[in-house]
């Protein structure tokens, strides 16, 4: 069965309809154009950052976003699901950033740190993901680079 297109629009406002960016860390614009394609960004001390984001596909521990010269990678949220119970972890580069965590199959685990992030590598280094077992695990992360 396919996907239904859902078109949507999202901006933080105060109870008067005014945009919140003044004490409000974290301030977000969202558009889709009915395709799928969905452009985000947030506002962070006043820079606008893309909101990009990443599929999760693999057997094997593997690098998920590659490393951007001169950026972290942030990830804002993320969906794993596994085909068997697992544990994983998420590594910048080959430091370990979020200790193994459990999985359980089928239902997953679903983080979203909003408004804050739930991890970030260090400048110049790749996105892991360590898988303790064998088996797939499918999902999606969210990101920007700061």
């Amino acid at each position: 069965m396919p996907h239904p297109v859902i078109d949507w629009h999202v901006t933080l406002t105060d109870s008067a309809g005014n945009a919140i960016t003044a004490g409000n860390p974290l301030n977000t614009t969202s558009t889709s154009s009915g395709t799928g394609n969905i452009s985000s960004q947030v506002v962070v001390n006043g820079v606008a950052l893309e909101i990009q984001r990443a599929v999760v596909d693999t057997t094997v521990s593997s690098t998920i976003v590659a490393a951007v010269p001169g950026k972290k990678i942030r990830v804002l949220s993320a969906l794993v699901v596994p085909d068997t119970n697992q544990s994983l972890q998420w590594r910048s580069g080959t430091t370990e950033i979020v200790p193994y965590f459990q999985v359980p199959v089928i239902t997953g685990r679903f983080v979203n740190y909003w408004p804050g992030f739930f991890c970030e590598t260090a400048v110049n280094e790749t996105l892991n993901i360590v898988q303790a077992l064998d088996g797939t695990v499918k999902g999606v992360i969210d990101y920007v680079l700061v």
